[in-house]
């Protein structure tokens, strides 16, 4: 195998680590169940030609009646930072992690994302795209998310009674830090590179806390769309073992993340997902292959507009975009007002962008 590939599989369990969670066999934590819409639309009539493109998804509202100006008032983010830094969408391909589509589960299960930057972009073409810090040594940002409690556990596999703030900012890395803490019945994560003054994150933080906590409420009332596909609850679900077996040319299985603490996780709890990780059967080593998904994440996709040359497949109702930015692959496909991203690293022997490709199909097809 070759050191690349060994690289990305270290670097996939080391994002699942910094999200919270350990690696697993991918039995554990099955899909809650969706809560069906109280005015399901009748079933339409079959036709032979293809029916209207259904409305775009709304996207969710956050149940906090706050501003990201009011939770961290610019003059605090210039101040963490030592520069004045520009509010951007979450969708903006410089905010870290907003791509792929467990990007957004946060803002889905009601909570509020807010992120700062001066404009560079996070990784460099040369950059893993699930590296935890930035490859831009010029890129400087923060990001910000707040969400309830009650959108999940925020544990998978393992609940502590009383869990600590986990994450710091790093010595290695100055300004870089990451941190998940339960303020009262809120999740806070503060991530940032670059900052200048890091020794000020703490008093930030807890401020930003404070204003969340004394924020307005409202009922959230974001449904998963009518159409949205019926997914399984296992990764096994997406593609067999055999199936796995022979798109990599060895035997592989999926893992994925189990116990630990995070906002992520509670996200993840919420919205009915996790990242699936291929790894090879016959030892340790990661195979540098993902596959996450955002039930009902078609308005998350209609946000970023992945970028890419389209892939014609028989399904008409279902849309595949594939691109290489880096050293990885990603091939987004838009299916049952769900967004699916499959993401291939370097391969031995194997072109990324073709296997990313063959499976993504292969997934499109058996969802079919």
């Amino acid at each position: 195998m070759s050191t690349v590939r060994a690289r990305l599989g270290a670097a996939l369990l080391l994002v699942l680590v910094l999200a919270g969670c350990a690696a697993e066999g991918q039995g554990a934590a099955p899909r809650p169940a969706s809560t069906p819409s109280s005015s399901a639309s009748p079933a339409a009539t079959p036709s032979a030609t293809p029916s209207a493109t259904p409305a775009s998804t709304p996207a969710p509202t956050p149940v906090l009646d706050l501003t990201c100006d009011a939770l961290l008032p610019p003059v605090e983010v210039a101040r963490l930072a030592g520069r004045d830094l520009q509010a951007v969408a979450f969708a903006h391909p410089e905010v870290a992690g907003s791509r792929g589509p467990l990007g957004f589960a946060v803002r889905q299960a009601g909570g509020l994302s807010c992120s700062w930057t001066n404009g560079e972009p996070y990784q460099l073409p040369t950059g893993f795209y699930w590296d935890s810090s930035p490859s831009n040594p010029d890129y400087v940002g923060i990001t910000l998310d707040v969400a309830p409690e009650g959108i999940g556990s925020g544990s998978r596999g393992t609940v502590s009674p009383d869990p600590a703030a986990s994450g710091r900012c790093l010595d290695h890395e100055p300004g870089t830090c990451f941190v998940n803490q339960l303020f009262g019945d809120l999740w806070v994560r503060f991530e940032s590179a670059g900052l200048a003054h890091p020794d000020a994150v703490r008093a930030a933080l807890d401020a930003a806390a404070a204003r969340a906590l004394d924020a307005g409420r409202v009922a959230p009332t974001w449904q998963l769309p009518a159409g949205t596909a019926d997914l399984p609850d296992t990764c096994d679900g997406f593609l067999a073992p055999e199936e796995l077996a022979g798109l990599f040319g060895a035997p592989a299985v999926w893992s994925s993340p189990a116990g630990g603490w995070s906002i992520s996780a509670a996200s993840w709890d919420a919205v009915g997902s996790w990242p699936c990780t291929v790894g090879y059967a016959t030892g340790d080593e990661g195979a540098g292959a993902q596959l996450t998904w955002l039930p009902g994440g078609e308005w998350a996709w209609d946000a970023v507009k992945p970028a890419g040359d389209p892939v014609p497949l028989p399904d008409v109702d279902q849309q595949l975009v594939v691109s290489c930015p880096a050293t990885f692959c990603d091939a987004d496909l838009l299916l049952g007002r769900t967004w699916l991203r499959v993401t291939i690293g370097e391969q031995d022997g194997r072109e990324a962008r073709a296997l990313a490709v063959d499976v993504a199909t292969r997934i499109a097809a058996n969802l079919r």
